[in-house]
This record gives C-alpha cells, structure tokens and sequence, in this order.
C-alpha cells in the first residue's frame, strides 16, 4: 500500500533564465542522468531545494531577479522522533523521497514537485536579507 502523502506549497529560488527550461522539462535533480549542474551543493542530500513558506528568505537567496517559484510537493515524509541533526540543522521529518531539515524541503524524486507558478514581488518590495514585503 502506499504512504498517504500531502500536497504541500513550497518555493524554489533559482536563476531566472532558467524558469523556462523548468516549466518544460520540470524541476531535476542535478547530476549526469538530468544533464544539469550541480550549482550550490548538497549537503543536506543530492535533490531539488525548496522552502517552506514561512521561509522565503531561504529561496530568494538562489533567485537573480525579484521572482521566485511557487511548487508543489507530494510530501510522504514522516515525523523524525527524535530530530536528527545534519550539518547545523535538524532532520525533521524524512522518507525516501522528501527531507525536512531546517527550513528547507529536500526532494530527491523529481516526480513529486511540480512548478505552478513564478511569484513576482511588485517594484520595491524586494527584500535582500529577509525577503520579506515592506
């Protein structure tokens, strides 16, 4: 039987010529097999790094214009009893396709996010520390 798992929000900060290419082929996890670069490392796990809400600042750090995207993710990780640290941040929650640690969501099966959408800050909301509107 399979796990149950929920569709949940997340963003994704990148290089802004590179949306096009997401929107056709999808969000890969780098490597040889995809044929796109590993770019910022992978110290949490070899896979696509999103943020949680709450935590756009993660994702507008990796974004080169004031836009980032807004996915999903067919999230099955379960709880982590206790927490497991990696690096400096906690594994909450983790199956063998999708890793909490932190403020990020780490998804090693490409299958389970999608990119809906590009969120665009209006002029002058852009943040570079917080990434919060003002």
């Amino acid at each position: 039987a399979a796990k149950a798992a929920t569709l949940r929000p997340v963003l994704h900060g990148t290089d802004a010529r590179f949306h096009e290419s997401i929107f056709t082929r999808g969000l890969l996890v780098p490597g040889s097999t995809s044929g796109v670069p590993l770019r910022h490392g992978d110290s949490h796990g070899r896979g696509i790094y999103t943020s949680q809400l709450s935590a756009a600042w993660l994702s507008r750090g990796f974004c080169t214009e004031p836009k980032m995207l807004v996915c999903g993710v067919l999230d099955d990780a379960l709880p982590k009893n206790p927490p497991v640290l990696m690096g400096n941040h906690l594994v909450t929650k983790e199956s063998s396709t999708v890793r909490h640690v932190g403020s990020a969501i780490v998804v090693f099966d490409p299958c389970r996010v999608v990119p809906f959408l590009v969120a665009e800050c209006a002029k002058g909301t852009w943040c570079p520390q917080d990434g919060r509107a003002h």
